[in-house]
């Protein structure tokens, strides 16, 4: 374990909802026209070790989407992680908000063809949908930011971290990213044994701590989701 450092950092306590409402977009512009592609993205990285929770977080998070937006105008696909080329070339529904989550990227071989379309998502998702606007969110669970492809590392808005990792490399990546007191967090939830226990960013931004809550049956979050509802309601946006 690296040791914990005299300096400290003060994290607040959010919920996911919350979470997901701050990674958000403040608004989703619409297209001027064929040639403006006003689509937004959004890039999440979920590490932990297995069993950790990762698929579970990243399944409660696309839900939080659909509680933010109007349920109906949000599609969610979960592809594993060594079929993530054919995402690309698969059918899209024709709904605004799209999230992929591509369940345990690591060690996975991404091509350089594969590579240029994850850096042009947008225009994926306009090619694949008809769309002009809207938003895609990708969400990438994995074991080690150092056995996923180094173009992924390199371009995402948030990361969730629900476990420190072994390696020495992706310890210091951590490190770095959720500061010594987020090791400290979760040092501490580990010791204690306290499932659940993870640390966020958004675009260096915000450092925070959630908590999310074990649910009994992958496809049925949304009974977890009702006790993760903040105590006001969120304005959902319609889309044509």
């Amino acid at each position: 374990m690296v040791p914990v450092r005299t300096r400290q950092t003060t994290f607040a306590e959010i919920t996911i909802q919350q979470y997901v409402d701050t990674l958000l977009p403040r608004e989703l512009p619409k297209s001027n026209g064929k040639e403006d592609n006003a689509i937004k993205q959004r890039v999440i990285l979920i590490q932990g070790r297995q069993e950790s929770g990762k698929s579970n977080t990243a399944r409660i998070i696309a839900q939080c989407l659909r509680q933010h937006y109007a349920s109906g105008d949000v599609s969610v696909d979960v592809v594993p992680g060594e079929d993530f080329q054919f995402l690309f070339d698969s059918k899209w529904s024709h709904k605004p908000i799209q999230v992929k989550l591509i369940e345990d990227i690591t060690d996975v071989k991404i091509s350089d063809i594969v590579a240029r379309d994850f850096f042009r998502i947008r225009h994926v998702m306009a090619a694949r949908t008809g769309r002009r606007d809207g938003l895609c969110v990708l969400i990438f669970t994995l074991h080690s930011f150092y056995d996923m492809p180094i173009s992924f590392r390199r371009d995402y808005d948030s990361l969730i971290i629900q476990s420190l990792p072994m390696g020495k490399s992706d310890l210091k990546f951590v490190e770095e990213n959720i500061t010594y007191e987020g090791v400290r967090v979760l040092q501490e939830a580990e010791a204690k044994d306290r499932i659940g226990i993870a640390v966020v960013t958004v675009r260096h931004h915000l450092r925070a701590i959630i908590h999310v809550p074990k649910a009994t049956e992958k496809h049925r979050i949304d009974v977890v989701l009702e006790k993760l509802r903040l105590p006001f309601n969120f304005m959902k946006p319609r889309f044509p």
